[in-house]
């Protein structure tokens, strides 16, 4: 069988990365230009300071180091010198070597192939294949605009932290956009299979506050959200949705509503499959 490229959906946009330097350190001659230029950086290291320094953060660890990237020459630094624990912090060196790497204008594409032969009628006589190279989360954190969304609180911090909050994204947004540029190619129905290639990236069970299971392809970081409204009379039915709403899942929800002083207990179990 020959292997087609159907089409392929833009889902992810990297995004630039602002790095704003601070006055020069001592020692620097600067030009009567130069010293001009670098007022706005003397204003943003003293807001910094202040910030640091503030009451509400006298229990929390700074540490910041700035550094000219075409001289070397350390432009700003508080608690250089010391430890701490990195945690989502390593989230911008990522980043910023992606930028570094790839720059602030390079799209991110999922490929569409089909493996088989397609007929007149829209039938393909094989199996659809989506490559897992692009976005993990298939469009799920962009908006209609093409923005990133996100929440203080996040849902994947449900179960175990109040007041997760859901975003604006449709969590199913990159799926439809490749299910439509499928369409616009001819196909009408597959008569094979719909599957993942995902040797490009390596499973791994996640750690932390994000998704516990990484695969190469999440659809709303591989959870189902469930939102509860009560009923406005204790002893009624309260209302449970839930997204997305996918066939691969059938929600069985019976939840009442409790007196105004009642804790609140809701209960989501998974049933083994036999």
């Amino acid at each position: 069988m020959t292997l087609h490229r159907l089409s392929f959906g833009v889902v992810c946009v990297l995004g630039s990365l602002s790095f704003i330097a601070t006055a020069p350190a001592r020692g620097w001659a600067q030009t009567p230009a130069a010293a001009e230029a670098s007022k706005p950086l003397l204003q943003w290291r003293g807001e910094i300071d202040a910030l640091i320094g503030a009451p509400e953060f006298r229990h929390a660890h700074w540490g910041v180091l700035a550094i000219d990237a075409a001289s070397g020459r350390t432009l700003y630094e508080h608690n250089a010198d010391k430890l701490f624990a990195p945690a989502s912090v390593t989230k911008l060196f990522s980043v910023a070597a992606a930028l570094d790497a790839l720059g602030d204008d390079h799209r991110f594409v999922t490929p569409v192939y089909s493996r088989g032969t397609l007929g007149a009628d829209g039938k393909l006589d094989g199996d659809l294949v989506l490559v897992a190279s692009g976005d993990l989360s298939l469009g799920g954190r962009t908006d209609a605009e093409g923005h990133i969304t996100f929440r203080d609180t996040d849902h994947t911090y449900a179960g175990f932290s109040s007041g997760a909050e859901l975003t604006d994204a449709d969590p199913t947004a990159g799926l439809k956009q490749l299910a439509k540029r499928v369409f616009e190619a001819g196909v009408r129905e597959v008569k094979g299979d719909v599957v993942v290639d995902d040797r490009l990236f390596v499973h791994a069970v996640g750690s932390g506050s994000g998704p516990q299971q990484l695969t190469p392809i999440m659809v709303n970081d591989n959870v189902l959200d469930f939102t509860v409204t009560p009923a406005t009379e204790p002893g009624k039915s309260a209302t449970v949705v839930w997204r997305p709403q996918t066939a691969a899942y059938v929600v069985d929800a019976v939840v009442d509503t409790g007196a105004d002083d009642a804790p609140s207990r809701v209960t989501i179990q998974e049933p083994v499959p036999g």
